[in-house]
């Protein structure tokens, strides 16, 4: 599957985006989720992780691959726990450089994917 401009996103169809991040915000009510600003040449969309604070690797300005079904909420474009392809660079974060998706023996001796406690 290649890339889609978000600009040619089309609600309730599967699609793989390719962009950066530009920004990300953490709530915790009424429920717990990460909403991480993406963006591309073309447009912006909102990737929400449902019961996630934080995941390591995504910082801003890092490179990102994600896969998913975007759905519209009020005038903006939203895609709900998309699974990341790829992930690279960032200005920021302890892991930098990440390879994404990790090995089955990366995620269980260095936790990329931290459950929230």
């Amino acid at each position: 599957m290649t890339a889609t401009a978000i600009s040619a996103v089309v609600a309730r169809r599967p699609a793989m985006l390719a962009g950066w991040v530009t920004g990300a915000v953490a709530h915790v009510r009424p429920w717990v989720r990460l909403d991480v600003a993406f963006c591309d040449e073309t447009g912006s969309i909102t990737l929400r992780f449902l019961g996630r604070t934080q995941i390591p690797g995504i910082v801003k300005g890092c490179r990102l691959t994600v896969e998913g079904t975007p759905w519209m909420e009020g005038d903006s474009l939203v895609m709900l726990n998309p699974i990341p392809t790829s992930c690279s660079g960032g200005s920021a974060g302890p892991l930098g450089n990440v390879a994404w998706p990790p090995t089955w023996g990366e995620r269980t001796t260095t936790s990329l994917l931290r459950p929230i406690r």
